[in-house]
């Protein structure tokens, strides 16, 4: 199966290497610059997995997760929470309020990929 994984960040460094790697892993990627676009994406595509960067202008990963979960059209993708600054409080907050996982970049491109693995929905499990 094909899955299909949104990526919704604000620094564009941070998309192409996340595109480039899950793309060699046989992922289709969609991304979005900002949280609302992140939104109209996430409600037209119907992504399996959003990597929702935390800390953006405007509208911040929280928001964005928080409309996603509250939207019947969304409400069942996964989302992974990711920040370049971690805290305790952070991911016990990312996972309160029902995102899949939380990790802190940078992180090993072989981390990465197999942490995308378990939280695909074939995976559903919490991982933090």
């Amino acid at each position: 199966m094909n899955h299909k994984i949104l990526i919704v960040d604000d620094e564009e460094k941070n998309i192409s290497l996340m595109t480039l790697l899950l793309e060699n892993a046989g992922y289709t990627v969609l991304s979005a610059s900002n949280g609302a676009k992140g939104l109209v994406t996430a409600r037209l595509e119907h992504p399996d997995l959003i990597l929702m960067d935390i800390q953006m202008p405007d509208m911040d990963g929280f928001s964005v997760a928080h409309e996603i979960f509250a939207d019947a059209r969304t409400h069942d993708i996964s989302v992974v929470g990711i920040s370049a600054y971690s805290s305790l409080e952070l991911r016990q907050r990312a996972l309160r309020m029902g995102m899949v996982g939380f990790f802190q970049r940078p992180v090993s491109h072989e981390f990465f990929i197999e942490q995308m693995r378990a939280f695909l929905p074939s995976s559903k499990e919490t991982l933090a």
